[in-house]
């Protein structure tokens, strides 16, 4: 476990001189002091500040990596609770939001080379604070492998879930995820588990999956998902393995509300799936492109942004001129299935509120970004 003992009183940190997003961070020792608050307003408060200061909508500043050690030392504290916010938020000022590396994981060789070509004179100071942040997170693995054994499963969850991101690790991690999978008594630790050791698996080749292997014939559905979802990643396609996946597609609420608590993609678990089938090879589109459709009928909200981006990617070749610069009666049948789809049952609202995240996610697809003008493309 991290040896905390050396750590400085968080007040001799100059918090004054390191900013985070609303200017100087003085602020900062009185909120993760908060945490330790046996009022849980008091803590849902002190969250809420530093969800908004030293991790504003996915950035990082200059005061994010001192803040770092503070947190994780919580993680040890038997008087401290939600630990599990605690996780979550570290793995945020890591990573800033895990869809932006699934599902393949954080891609350490591409920012090794980065900042080993362009040395901190040379990098933009944000750029630097996520690079600082990031290897302060991962200076704490210890203590994530630490709350594997902790009496909350959740926060056991949420560590597994925290070792996926650091491949520089790997060798590390390898044993206590194997320990979970035969010991945490909870389905849906083992099964992050699973996704855990497949996002792990990208970094070494070495990596023998043979834990996804054994579990394809779990007799608990969750698991045999997973395991399935944990291979496609690494771009196996058996008949089996597909068959896993779209089942899942078509009956998520089978393996709810057990898939919404995995904590990748928040918890989007038919993002995650759609997400990684869109990297199919083509010869299984024609399968997998109606199941997509089907699943983007029964998910709305944020969840509808995975899916339909997976759908975009299936159907639509971005090196090429907008699609639609093609006549709709030269549509393939998929394109025309998919749009149509997408017009009848995308995530165009939230409520009565016009979602804007979703008009952008067409308009990045050289498609009309409102329900009007793409179903009257669909009828031209």
């Amino acid at each position: 476990m991290t040896n905390f003992d050396n750590l400085p009183p968080i007040d001799t940190i100059p918090w004054h001189e390191l900013d985070h997003a609303y200017g100087p961070a003085t602020d900062v020792p009185a909120q993760i002091n908060d945490l330790r608050s046996d009022d849980a307003d008091i803590r849902k408060q002190a969250l809420w500040h530093l969800f908004g200061n030293i991790f504003h909508q996915g950035s990082r500043y200059p005061a994010s990596p001192y803040a770092v050690p503070y947190l994780a030392q919580l993680l040890i504290d038997p008087d401290v609770n939600d630990k599990h916010h605690i996780l979550t938020l570290l793995v945020n000022l890591a990573l800033g939001y895990d869809e932006a590396y699934l599902p393949h994981g954080y891609p350490i060789d591409r920012y090794l080379d980065y900042f080993e070509t362009n040395p901190p004179p040379n990098i933009d100071t944000w750029s630097l604070a996520e690079w600082q942040t990031y290897q302060a997170v991962r200076q704490q693995l210890s203590t994530f492998i630490y709350s594997l054994s902790d009496d909350d499963p959740t926060v056991r969850r949420l560590a597994i879930y925290a070792l996926a991101w650091f491949p520089q690790n790997v060798q590390q991690s390898w044993s206590h995820l194997h320990t979970t999978l035969t010991y945490d008594p909870q389905p849906v630790n083992q099964a992050t588990a699973l996704l855990t050791i497949a996002i792990l698996a990208n970094s070494d080749p070495q990596a023998p999956l043979d834990d996804l292997h054994d579990y394809l014939d779990h007799q608990y559905p969750l698991l045999q998902t997973s395991a399935a979802l944990g291979l496609a990643i690494h771009h196996h396609y058996t008949t089996q393995i597909l068959d896993l996946l779209l089942h899942a597609l078509t009956h998520a609420d089978l393996l709810q509300p057990q898939s919404e608590q995995i904590p990748f993609y928040d918890g989007n678990f038919t993002g995650l799936i759609t997400t990684t089938l869109a990297q199919a090879p083509n010869e299984h589109h024609h399968l997998i492109i109606p199941h997509i459709c089907q699943a983007l009928h029964h998910v709305t909200g944020y969840d509808s942004l995975a899916v339909t981006r997976a759908l975009l990617d299936l159907i639509i070749d971005r090196q090429a001129p907008p699609l639609t610069e093609t006549p709709s009666s030269q549509l393939t049948p998929h394109q025309r299935l998919a749009l149509n789809t997408i017009v009848n049952h995308g995530g165009w609202f939230i409520g009565e509120h016009i979602f804007g995240n979703y008009s952008s996610l067409l308009r990045r697809y050289g498609l009309p970004n409102n329900q009007a003008d793409l179903r009257a493309y669909l009828l031209t």
